[in-house]
């Protein structure tokens, strides 16, 4: 809850110093000197509940379809619900939000393509709750020389530790992957591993921070293997894994995948502690058994 309040609350004041932004230029043209105040965030126009300002468009890019679609078109679709809410409580100083999404399909010239439409011919202040995985790094110096912030989303890229541009607003890749190691740590755990997904380049950066988060906690580094969603055996990765004797194993793949693996391990002896990061997580998932004993 306090990761979707920080969201909201971060969200919403950076969409209102781009409105205040908005609002200064259209005061240098006017020749009144006694102006009042813009109504706050929330607070209706004069005329009733609509907004009656011109519309603030933000937009929003992401995989919203094929692989990681069911996980990440959960977020373009709470962002519509967002600006929904604001828009209903009268807009943002009398603005509303419109929301212009698009879908790249983890297609990184496609990407960099969409978010120059943004700019360029939709005129959009910010790029809001991407969902990139890693196609950020395409378009990162374009929206930098174009000067459009790019605020929350899944912070899991890199540059979202180094880019002053770029504003997380919830966990980046080594607030989680700390997380989880501490929780390997706290569990009596020596030594630990990763997998990750094998279809999105993003995913792979995940080990050298673990790499380093490990070191930091005084943990064994106990290997990376990739997981492709489409395989049917994952023999050889737990495998590799209980060959370095991982004592936490950390997955950071769709949740199906998980399981799969989860239960091929088990099968060869591999009784580490699996701790998930859950991605695409449906309430029939609480019947499968491969989730006992697992750390979330």
């Amino acid at each position: 809850m306090s990761a979707r309040r920080d969201f909201r609350r971060g969200l919403t004041a950076a969409i209102a110093v781009a409105t205040t932004a908005l609002l200064g230029l259209a005061a240098c043209g006017s020749s009144s000197d006694n102006a009042s105040e813009p109504p706050a965030i929330g607070a209706t126009s004069a005329g009733g509940s609509e907004p009656s300002a011109a519309a603030i468009k933000i937009g929003t890019i992401g995989q919203y379809s094929g692989y990681a679609g069911a996980t990440s078109k959960a977020t373009a679709d709470s962002l519509q619900a967002w600006a929904s809410a604001v828009n209903a409580a009268g807009g943002i100083h009398g603005h509303p939000v419109q929301v212009i999404v698009k879908d790249d399909a983890a297609n990184a010239s496609k990407s960099l393509a969409d978010v120059k439409d943004l700019v360029e011919n939709q005129h959009v202040v910010a790029i809001v709750g991407q969902h990139e995985s890693g196609l950020e790094a395409t378009w990162e110096s374009y929206v930098d020389g174009k000067k459009i912030p790019v605020i929350g989303g899944p912070s899991v890229a890199p540059l979202w530790l180094t880019d002053p541009n770029f504003f997380p607003v919830s966990l980046t890749p080594v607030n989680s992957l700390t997380m989880s190691a501490y929780g390997a740590k706290l569990a009596g755990k020596t030594s630990i591993g990763i997998t990750y997904c094998a279809e999105l380049p993003a995913c792979k950066q995940v080990v050298p921070l673990l790499q380093q988060v490990a070191q930091k906690l005084g943990l064994q580094f106990a290997g990376a293997p990739a997981l492709s969603a489409s395989a049917t055996d994952y023999t050889s990765q737990c495998l590799a894994l209980k060959s370095k004797d991982a004592g936490a194993v950390i997955t950071a793949t769709d949740s199906s995948t998980v399981v799969r693996f989860i239960n091929a391990c088990k099968q060869q002896g591999l009784n580490s502690l699996y701790i998930n990061n859950p991605q695409n997580w449906s309430q029939d998932q609480l019947s499968n058994s491969a989730w006992d004993g697992v750390l979330f």
